[in-house]
């Protein structure tokens, strides 16, 4: 038995699989995107973890005696997000999603700066979109994060990529 989890941006799925590759047993979570202004994309990590925490109940249940041979598991999510954490290692504030669009500003600035950068960062262009399509994506999110008070920067000891 094989356990697999997929944090995605509008719900986490989980499945348990066996030797066969036949499902034993599958289950979602739907999750809310928090657009509090316009252009932002946010999560709360807590709901994930709680979505999370809700599949493997519900799955363990639908196992029944399975659940206790499952031999590994496999994760996945979503990525390019930005998670403030405190000292405690909990989130501050809500996650910045790969899909937050605040950042275009500073993309096009970037494109235009250094057209070749993309090309010598290797990601911060998303698939074959046309320019600026930084976005949410790891360093735009974090320079996202300089407009923010400066509460969240004195509580943050690391920022999760």
């Amino acid at each position: 038995m094989y356990l697999g989890i997929d944090l995605g941006t509008s719900e986490v799925k989980a499945l348990v699989i066996d030797e066969n590759n036949e499902i034993v047993a599958t289950h979602s979570a739907p999750l809310t995107i928090q657009r509090p202004h316009p252009h932002w994309s946010e999560q709360s990590p807590q709901a994930w973890w709680e979505a999370t925490e809700y599949l493997m109940s519900t799955l363990r249940e639908k196992c029944g005696h399975h659940w206790q041979a499952i031999k590994a598991i496999g994760l996945s999510g979503q990525m390019h997000g930005a998670v403030l954490l405190d000292e405690k290692g909990e989130a501050i504030r809500p996650a910045i999603l790969w899909n937050d669009t605040r950042s275009a500003q500073e993309c096009a600035e970037l494109e235009e700066i250094a057209p070749e950068l993309h090309q010598v960062a290797g990601t911060w262009r998303c698939l074959d979109l046309p320019p600026p399509n930084c976005y949410g994506y790891g360093a735009m999110s974090r320079s996202t994060l300089r407009a923010f008070p400066p509460f969240y920067c004195r509580k943050t000891i690391c920022v999760s990529k």
